[in-house]
């Protein structure tokens, strides 16, 4: 139980992190005035934080199964879906 505790709460400081740092970059992007709609920026927050959402709620209730579940499957999607938006971002900095 212990041991399980630890990573999820590593779990929880990456996401937390990974929050931060999308955060900053978002703010770069407004700068340079690139726009979030055209590389589907608010779709891939709003899963990222239910993501995080349903696994802080189901740590909470003591459900594993589901804490494992939203891990392999919902934050998976969600990390891929940054992935793919990051990925745009770039493409669009780099052309304009």
């Amino acid at each position: 139980v212990q041991e399980t505790y630890g990573v999820f709460c590593t779990v929880l400081e990456g996401c937390q992190f990974l929050a931060e740092a999308l955060g900053l970059i978002k703010q770069n992007l407004i700068a340079v005035e690139v726009s979030l709609s055209d590389v589907e920026w608010q779709p891939a927050e709003e899963q990222f934080q239910g993501s995080v959402k349903e696994l802080l709620l189901a740590y909470e209730n003591k459900d594993i199964q589901l804490a494992a579940d939203v891990l392999e499957y919902e934050l998976g999607e969600s990390l891929v879906s940054w992935e793919n938006v990051l990925r745009s971002c770039l493409e669009m900095t780099a052309n304009s």
